[in-house]
């Protein structure tokens, strides 16, 4: 018996096949020149046939190692600009009769939080009357983060400005409300600073400033602090010029055109109207007839200020005697 060896010469009739996956994720702030993958393809033949090299069509942002199927990244990446690649990688085995086979190898861009989010617009005003209903809605602040996922989550906080805490933001929609009872008389103006900051790891964030104007409401009335007023007149004093009798003035917390007050005389006793009268503006009251004081030894008069928002005050009583220079009376006999 005879026993024969058979070589069989490999031939060239195999082409490689990529065995890494075809799509892959590359964080966008990976350094230029670093390592972001490597491919790997195998030929089943033998010798230089199972040689396998890479190539990759020209490309402004990846190149590969021919040897070793390395991707390296060639540019720096933003995701916010281009979210994803797509590489034509060829594998080529060393036969004399080359095979080759190419694949599509897609690179997705995995997002950082390299970016902040941006108030638009940045500055907000509203003016709101002191008397608003708790949970009015004021407005709404908006901002947008060109992250992604929970980095371009964006949420809004009031920061400054309202140490009261009168307003009340809505983290996720951004709207403001009224959250307590308003008061002009106590805080006119508000600037509030509004943090928008995104849900990333590492939180970014940015400021923007709503400025509320509190619009006055004519909620108080006007008041006559020294009320009631007394005052004493001299009998058989000429009507001519009118004789200065006495100065009101009436007060009222509210502010600007409520609280510009016009004083009127009323009747108190019949006929005082005719007899005294009343400067609009400064409160003065004159008397514009001669009295008598065995006629009538005392009048009563009702004044009442008016502020411009049509708001009227309790009214004031002003009580005036004529009064006789030799009468030897004191003067707590004069007001008994």
């Amino acid at each position: 018996m005879l026993q024969v060896t058979v070589s069989i010469s490999d031939v060239n009739d195999n082409s490689p096949q990529f065995v890494t996956p075809s799509q892959i994720w590359v964080k966008e702030n990976a350094t230029v020149g670093s390592i972001v993958y490597t491919v790997r393809a195998v030929d089943i033949d033998e010798g230089v046939n199972a040689d396998v090299m890479y190539s990759l069509v020209s490309h402004p942002v990846f190149s590969v190692s021919p040897s070793t199927g390395q991707i390296s990244l060639s540019s720096q990446l933003n995701r916010e600009l281009i979210q994803n690649y797509t590489l034509q990688v060829t594998a080529t085995d060393q036969g004399v009769n080359s095979r080759s086979t190419t694949q599509k190898l897609v690179i997705l861009v995995e997002d950082i939080n390299d970016n902040p989010p941006v108030f638009v617009p940045s500055v907000y005003s509203k003016t709101v009357p002191e008397d608003a209903q708790i949970g009015t809605t004021l407005l709404r602040v908006t901002a947008t983060d060109s992250d992604a996922g929970l980095n371009g989550v964006v949420r809004f906080f009031i920061i400054s400005g309202d140490d009261n805490a009168d307003f009340s933001m809505d983290p996720s929609s951004g709207v403001l409300r009224v959250q307590k009872n308003l008061d002009y008389e106590r805080v006119n103006s508000y600037t509030l600073k509004i943090q928008a900051e995104d849900m990333g790891v590492n939180p970014r964030y940015s400021v923007a400033n709503v400025t509320i104007q509190i619009e006055d409401v004519n909620d108080f009335q006007p008041v006559f602090q020294n009320s009631p007023y007394y005052a004493l007149v001299r009998e058989n004093m000429a009507a001519s010029p009118a004789v200065p009798v006495i100065s009101l003035s009436a007060v009222d917390l509210d502010s600007h055109i409520n609280s510009q007050l016009t004083y009127v005389l009323r009747e108190g006793d019949k006929g005082v109207t005719s007899i005294f009268q009343i400067n609009s503006l400064s409160g003065e009251i004159t008397c514009n007839q001669t009295l008598d004081r065995e006629q009538v030894p005392q009048y009563k008069v009702l004044v009442v200020a008016i502020d411009s928002g049509q708001s009227e005050a309790p009214s004031a009583q002003v009580l005036l005697w004529d009064y006789i220079h030799n009468v030897s009376k004191s003067s707590q006999d004069l007001f008994s």
